[in-house]
């Protein structure tokens, strides 16, 4: 279940990154993070 709040977390973080338009290796952490609650979700 928390992987859907780390989820909408990671989101709103990449939306966040990309409104302040942070280089791509600022972002990285909260896209893996967001790829990993992705796969939770799908296994």
């Amino acid at each position: 279940m928390a992987f859907y709040v780390v989820g909408l977390l990671k989101v709103g973080a990449l939306a966040m990154h990309v409104k302040v338009k942070d280089p791509a290796m600022k972002s990285l952490p909260a896209f893996f993070m967001l790829a990993m609650s992705v796969a939770i979700l799908v296994l």
